[in-house]
Order: C-alpha cells, then sequence, then structure tokens
C-alpha cells in the first residue's frame, strides 16, 4: 500500500469501506497505541464479539503497511478492521493538529507587545507612503504581484482580464524551477497571491462586480490547473485556492447576473469542465453543482448531459472512482427525464452491478435516502443472480435502519437471514423489534427450523438458542443431535443449571469418540476437551471423565499419558 490517510476513500472497495465507517461510528475501534515510530497498533471489536489486532505503518501522511489477524485479511488482504482503523488514525492526526494550531495561537498571543507596523503606518504622510510602496516594490518581487493582485481592477486603462492573466503567469515563471517543475516552496509563492485573488473576487462579489469576479476567476482556472501535475510536493497546495475560486463561481451564479455574463460563464466551465487537470486533483466535481445551475435551456441541458456521459467514459478508461460522476449524470438524466426513467437510467448508462452498489452507497454517504431507496429497488427488479439480490435487500435494510423504519428492518433482516444464514441479521431483527421481540423470534425460528431439517447445518439453532437463553430448547437439540463439537461450542450456555443432563451426554459422546478414534491426536483432543470443561467450572464432568476413561482405555499409552495433567 502507499496512499495518502487523507485519501483512503478513494483506495477502499466501496463495501469494505461501508463496513469500516460502520464500525468506526459504533465506536468498534477499542484502543490505539503508537508501538513504535509510525507503526500503529489497533484493537477492534467485530459484530460477532471478536476482537482483532491491526497494525498500520506509515510515514507522517502517507499509508504503507497494513495487517490484521482475521480470516478476512488472510484471504483478501484487507479487511473492514483494517478501514475502521485507518478512519480513527485520520481522526487522531486531524485532531493533533488541530491542537497544535491552537497551542501556536495561544503562544502567538500571549507574546509580548512589541512596536506595530500600524503605528508606524499612522505617523507617515502620504507621501512618504508612497516612496516606501515604490522602493520595496523594485526590491520585492514578490511584494509587486501581491500589490498589483490587490489592485490592478482600479486602474481604469487597464484591460482586467490581461492583467490578471499576465500577474498569475509571472507567478507562475517566477516559482518554476529550471526544470519546469515547483517545489513546495514555489507552489506556496502561488497559493499566497492566489489567496490574495480569491480575497478580491470576495470583495468584488459584495460590491456587485460581477464581471470582475468572474475575471479574475478564469485568470486563474485558465493558469493555474495545467501545472498541478508539476508540483513536487505531498501537500495539495494549490489545490485549496482553487476549490475556493469555483465555490466562489457557484455563488456568483446564484446571484442576480446579467444574461449575457451567465452565458459567458457556462461557455468557459462546459469547456473547461472536461480537461484532465481537473479529474486528476479531484477538482471537477466542484463544477458539478455550478453546471447544473447554469443548464436552464434545453439546448444546455443536452449539452451538459453528453458531457457528462463523456465524463464518465473518461472516468472507466482512467479507472476512477465513479460515484460522484455517476450521481451528478442521475441528477441530470432525473432534470431530463423524470423521476420514472431510472429503470432506463441503470439499464442505459451503467454498465455493471458494481456502479449500481458504488452509486447506492454514494447516496447513502450524501444522505440521500430517497434516491438510494429508488436505485436499490430497481436494482432489486433487474438483479439476475442471487447475490445480487441478497445485495440489493442488504442496501435496503441499511436504509431502512437509518431511516429507523423498524417494521421495514426487521421484514428485510428476517428475510436475509432465512437466506444467508447470517445471524449478524438475526441480531438485527432484534435490536428493531424492541419490546415486540419474542414474537418475531419465534416465527422466526420455526421458518429457520424447517429450512434446516434437511440441512447440515448443526451450529445455527443452538447458537441462537443459546445467545437467546433457551436453555431446554437447547438442551433438546443437543440431546437430538449429539456430537463432541456441539457439546464444545454450547456447553457454556448450559452451566451450570444443566451440568447432570451434559454430563451424561459428554461421557457417552466421548465414549463413541475414543471407540472410533486412536492415537496421539484423539488423546490430545479428549485432553483438550477436559481442560475446557474444567475452565468452565465443570469439574464434576471432567473428572467424571478421566474416571471412565482410566477405567475403561487404561491399555492406552497415550491416553493415559496426556490423562496425567488431571
Amino acid at each position: 500500500m502507499n496512499f495518502f490517510l487523507q485519501h483512503i476513500e478513494r483506495h477502499v472497495d466501496e463495501s469494505l469501506l461501508i463496513q469500516g465507517e460502520e464500525l468506526f461510528i459504533q465506536d468498534k475501534v477499542l484502543s490505539m497505541e503508537e508501538i513504535e515510530q509510525h507503526l500503529w497498533s489497533f484493537k477492534v471489536l467485530d459484530h460477532d464479539d471478536k476482537i482483532y489486532e491491526v497494525e498500520i505503518q506509515i510515514t507522517p501522511s502517507k499509508v504503507k503497511a497494513v495487517t490484521c489477524d482475521c480470516d478476512q485479511f488472510q484471504r483478501e488482504k484487507n479487511c473492514p478492521h483494517i478501514v475502521a482503523s485507518l478512519l480513527a488514525l485520520r481522526r487522531r492526526k486531524s485532531e493533533e493538529k488541530k491542537q497544535k494550531r491552537k497551542s501556536k495561537e495561544r503562544q502567538q498571543s500571549q507574546s509580548n507587545k512589541k512596536l506595530s507596523i500600524q503605528q508606524i503606518l499612522d505617523q507617515l504622510e502620504r507621501e512618504e507612503l508612497i516612496h516606501i510602496i515604490k522602493d520595496f516594490t523594485r526590491q520585492n518581487r514578490a511584494f509587486a504581484l501581491s500589490l498589483k493582485a490587490r489592485y490592478a481592477y482600479k486602474v481604469p486603462s487597464v484591460d482586467s482580464q490581461k492583467a490578471y492573466l499576465q500577474l498569475v503567469n509571472s507567478v507562475i515563471q517566477m516559482a518554476r524551477r529550471p526544470d519546469r517543475t515547483f517545489n513546495k516552496r514555489g507552489a506556496a509563492s502561488i497559493a499566497k497571491i492566489l489567496e490574495e485573488m480569491l480575497e478580491q473576487m470576495h470583495l468584488h462579489l459584495v460590491q456587485h462586480q460581477y464581471a470582475e469576479v468572474f475575471i479574475l476567476a478564469q485568470s486563474i482556472l485558465l493558469k493555474v490547473p495545467p501545472i498541478l501535475g508539476k508540483i513536487q510536493s505531498d501537500e495539495a497546495l494549490l489545490n485549496p485556492p482553487l476549490e475556493k475560486v469555483l465555490k466562489l463561481l457557484l455563488q456568483l451564479i446564484q446571484a442576480r447576473i446579467p444574461p449575457a455574463l451567465r452565458e459567458r460563464i457556462w461557455e468557459f466551465l462546459i469547456e473547461e469542465y472536461v480537461k484532465i487537470a481537473y479529474r486528476n486533483h479531484a477538482l471537477d466535481v466542484f463544477f458539478h453543482p455550478i453546471l447544473i445551475r447554469l443548464a436552464a435551456e434545453d439546448e444546455q441541458e443536452v449539452l451538459l448531459l453528453e458531457t457528462s456521459e463523456l465524463m464518465l467514459d473518461h472516468y472507466r478508461i482512467e479507472d476512477r472512482p465513479l460515484a460522484q460522476a455517476l450521481y451528478f449524470h442521475y441528477l441530470l438524466w432525473e432534470k431530463k427525464y423524470g423521476k420514472k426513467a431510472i429503470r432506463q437510467f441503470l439499464t442505459h448508462i451503467l454498465q455493471e452491478s458494481s456502479e449500481r452498489s458504488e452509486l447506492i452507497h454514494y447516496c447513502i454517504r450524501q444522505k440521500d435516502y430517497n434516491r438510494a431507496e429508488q436505485f436499490a429497488k430497481a436494482s432489486l427488479k433487474l438483479a439476475e443472480t442471487v447475490a445480487d439480490k441478497v445485495k440489493g435487500k442488504t442496501f435496503l435494510l441499511r436504509l431502512a435502519e437509518l431511516q429507523q423504519d423498524n417494521k421495514k428492518t426487521i421484514k428485510l433482516a428476517q428475510d436475509l437471514f432465512l437466506t444467508s444464514k447470517e445471524l449478524g441479521y438475526f441480531r438485527k431483527m432484534k435490536q428493531a423489534a424492541g419490546e415486540g421481540w419474542l414474537e418475531v423470534r419465534t416465527e422466526v425460528i420455526q421458518k429457520l427450523e424447517k429450512q434446516l431439517a434437511k440441512s447440515d447445518n448443526h451450529k445455527l439453532l443452538p447458537q441462537i438458542y443459546g445467545e437467546e437463553g433457551m436453555q431446554e430448547e437447547l438442551l433438546a437439540y443437543i440431546t437430538q443431535h449429539p456430537s463432541l463439537d456441539l457439546l464444545v461450542n454450547f456447553d457454556r450456555y448450559l452451566l451450570p443449571a444443566h451440568e447432570k443432563q451434559l454430563k451424561a451426554v459428554y461421557v457417552a459422546e466421548v465414549q463413541l469418540y475414543l471407540n472410533a478414534h486412536l492415537g496421539r491426536i484423539s488423546s490430545t483432543k479428549i485432553r483438550s476437551i477436559i481442560q475446557h470443561l474444567h475452565s468452565l467450572g465443570a469439574h464434576s464432568i471432567g473428572n467424571e471423565l478421566v474416571q471412565v476413561i482410566r477405567k475403561d482405555y487404561a491399555e492406552r499409552p497415550s491416553l493415559m499419558d496426556e490423562l496425567s495433567l488431571f
């Protein structure tokens, strides 16, 4: 692995991300410790109440290696426990940064007051101040550029657009190294000028000088995105100002701007939107709310829909996450064709079932539950395999939980439980049922018993009986289907109340096992069973087994050797 800790969502499979987010939100990350420099250890509680150990190695900002002792990680080299740990670590790092900033601010506020610039400026005459500014601009080019960024618009004889383009170009040329790349310091100097230009955009917006706002934005967007790939720094120093530019453009088009200016903005942005520089640096998504508002005419709607479909093709070819682009394309589709066209969208636009999943996950993260439910229901109707149907119902279950619709949650969880036999769904039913749980439980167990009548799955029902405290049912089940595996796995639910009944079953099953098995392996297994019983406090059963074995199997050396511990 080698990706930025801040970019977890870009490098983790959507299904793992959802499971990891759920563990993280439910505070299942029990502990976090930096055991060595940049090596972190975590303990994560899974839904099955097992605790897994996770280790993550990082550089200050990148994830280098991960491990987890769960079975899923051994198979797939990733798991929800790692995702939950990464999210916890990112939050920890973010909080540490905030604390450092607060500490620095406190130190600055506590520093001794010195002679201020304001005090000096208050004493200067206008001519003296002009002389100082001219002199300093000759000596310091960065200051000269900053001055131009702030006040170029005040010069009536200068073409603002040309002036700002020259300004941005000069800043870039000054920061560029001989090999035409930019180091961190150079990128920071560009960012500084951009921030000053952003201040001017804010000022012009407040003063209703809308054309100036657009000219500033256009100058920045024409010159800065093409150089983003040449910046050699771990920090995306120029992304924040570019995001602010696009957000200010969104504010601009929401104002009462002249139609001609609105048309200019549309023509510029629809052309810029498709450039790869924006996709490479996750800036294209900031175009979405602007373009969808600008596309007021039918012709514009059609062009934007076609452009969005082209962007989806780019995303697929470039192997990028599709979720946001799919969501944007659907908003355009819905605007053009209405909500009833959702099935056509899924069949004509989406190429794989995984894209449906990405879209639904994204809707859920955006808390757009209505569209998420529409997509999930439509996907369920289109599902051709059992796996796809289960996936569709799983989405609907999650939505029902998020919207606290207990009736739907119970129905969907029951359906999924009876299909998959996963206890997690059984527990979801219980959580949703509340006081009506006994009635729901009876119905589910009856259906399950019918399904398992011809099944080899002999552990599901006893697990439910045990977790639910149904001791009589559990004892009856073990008595009807006796085996050492069942006894070892579920005797803890019956002890000490039913120790006498268990003793008879244990003795009979151990004798059957020893009659059918010889050798050291079988002897070791019997010894571990007796140790297990003593660990549960069932000493009478353990002692009884030792006496029976010593009496009936005294001729077996390995068995007697193992029993020497008791």
